[in-house]
């Protein structure tokens, strides 16, 4: 089996090249460095690397995440209705009455 590296036509390096191949070749170098590096391993059994589903200790966060969300819009609402019911003038109305109108409104 024979070695050689490419190089263009006419290269002044072709002949040395040549050269040194063969004498790695007669040295046995170049099958001594096939084995080291081609015949020694095998590559390891390949494992299954597909998806695995998410559990609920992966998403818990987001629910959590979303309730305290939803906990700050709710109480936001009541912040802004309760502010919007103080500067509304004449508003004879209690709080309640007035919250139950407006859920009323609303459905």
């Amino acid at each position: 089996k024979g070695y050689g590296i490419g190089m263009p036509l006419g290269s002044v390096y072709r002949d040395e090249f040549d050269l040194a191949i063969l004498k790695l070749q007669e040295d046995n170098r170049l099958e001594i460095l096939k084995r080291k590096w081609w015949d020694g391993g095998k590559c390891p059994k390949e494992e299954d690397h597909r998806a695995k589903g998410l559990g609920m200790e992966n998403i818990g966060g987001i629910f959590v995440v979303l309730v305290c969300g939803l906990l700050v819009a709710i109480f936001m609402a009541v912040l802004e209705f309760v502010w919007m019911l103080k500067q509304t003038p004449g508003n004879e109305q209690s709080m309640c009455e007035e919250m139950l109108r407006e859920l009323h409104g609303i459905v």
